[in-house]
C-alpha cells in the first residue's frame, strides 16, 4: 500500500533557522520483491527532492539539511491530509533517540497536547514507544510542502 512519507529539513545559511516540511507518497510494492522495494524508495527519494526544489528553489534545496523523516506518520493536522501546499504551519516536533533520523510532529496548541497525542499513537502501536523520543519537544514554525 502507498505510505506517506514526510521529511524536515533545516535550510542552512539563513540567520535565523527555516525549516521546510516535505511530504510524498512512496509507491506500493509487493513485499516479496527487493527489486520492486528499493525502486520505491529511490521513487520516494526522487519525489522529496523534487518537490523540495521545486516548491523552495535550487539554491535553498542544496543547503537543505535532513533533520528527521517519519515514515507512515499519523500527524495530527488536517493541513497534512488535504492539498494544501506552500503553507506556514507551527509544529511540534520530538525526535527518536533510539532511531536516529526519525521523528514524530503534529499540529498542537501547546506541548502537553502534543505529547498526548504521541502517547495515544504510541499506545495504539502506531509510532514507538513514547520512551524513544527525546523530550523537550520543539516548537517550529515549518513550509509545508508536498506535489
Amino acid at each position: 500500500m502507498p505510505l506517506d512519507v514526510f521529511r524536515l529539513y533545516q535550510i542552512l545559511g539563513n540567520p535565523t533557522p527555516h525549516y521546510v516540511l516535505a511530504k510524498a507518497v512512496r509507491p506500493d510494492f509487493p513485499n516479496w520483491n527487493q527489486i520492486a522495494e528499493d525502486a520505491a524508495i529511490d521513487e520516494v527519494e526522487r519525489r522529496l527532492n523534487t518537490v523540495v526544489e521545486q516548491k523552495v528553489g535550487p539554491l535553498a534545496a542544496r543547503n537543505a539539511e535532513i533533520i528527521a523523516t517519519w515514515e507512515g506518520g499519523l500527524p495530527a493536522g488536517d493541513c497534512f491530509y488535504e492539498t494544501a501546499s506552500d503553507i506556514n504551519v507551527p509544529i511540534w516536533f520530538a525526535l527518536d533517540a533510539v532511531h536516529p533520523g526519525y521523528f514524530v510532529f503534529g499540529m498542537h496548541p501547546n506541548e502537553a497536547t502534543f505529547w498526548q497525542s504521541i502517547e495515544e499513537l504510541s499506545r495504539d502501536g502506531e509510532i514507538c514507544p513514547i520512551t524513544d523520543y527525546i523530550r523537550p519537544a520543539k516548537n517550529v514554525e515549518v513550509r509545508f510542502v508536498q506535489l
